[in-house]
């Protein structure tokens, strides 16, 4: 392709993605998608019920706006859209959020070290990885932080099914299963209810 009908909009918009992802990450944080499962809230209102700064404020609110996950109103009041209110309310069984607040406490920084975990081939998180685990079960915080977002991450797919129907297939002739997956057992939680003669 001529170099004259190249355009970098595809690479601007890649070196620019973990601005998308931090604006999300940081409203989960805030729970701020909870707070508007309650109902649709002006600017000054929001930043009151997520406790963030006026300076900013309005600005993160439209940026949600503008990546499609918040709703604004003629009257200026934020709602969430249906697919956030589904997901990312802290309240319905449906959330995800766990998954994304594990990517923000965990893994955000770990990935801001790539480029030095491929030159050294060192793990950037401080640990090394037979001390991972150890370290993760002796702080109760983080433990906690890493099976919420665990949780959340195999909700849409015990959901979706799709790989799973086939196994479960398999399982015609049975009338029980186990699940052997550890957690809250969510994934495996959600496939029987299409297969409603086995019990897990």
């Amino acid at each position: 392709m001529p170099v004259t009908n190249m355009q970098p909009d595809r690479l601007l918009e890649l070196g620019y993605a973990f601005r998308k992802a931090k604006v999300l990450l940081s409203a989960v944080e805030l729970e701020l998608f909870t707070r508007l499962a309650e109902g649709p809230l002006d600017c000054d209102a929001l930043k009151e019920r997520v406790g963030i700064d006026r300076r900013g404020a309005r600005d993160f609110f439209d940026a949600l706006v503008a990546l499609g996950l918040l709703e604004r109103d003629d009257a200026g009041r934020y709602s969430n859209t249906p697919e956030v209110h589904h997901y990312l309310d802290a309240r319905k069984p449906s959330y995800i959020g766990g998954d994304l607040a594990h990517l923000n406490e965990r893994m955000y920084q770990s990935w801001s070290g790539l480029t030095a975990a491929l030159k050294t081939g060192k793990p950037q998180n401080g640990l090394a990885k037979s001390d991972y685990f150890p370290t993760l079960y002796a702080n109760p915080t983080a433990l906690n932080a890493f099976v919420r977002g665990m949780t959340g991450g195999s909700l849409p797919a015990g959901r979706r099914g799709n790989r799973h129907e086939v196994s479960l297939a398999r399982l015609r002739d049975r009338h029980r299963c186990w699940d052997l997956r550890g957690l809250s057992a969510s994934r495996g939680s959600t496939r029987p209810r299409p297969h409603p003669g086995r019990r897990l």
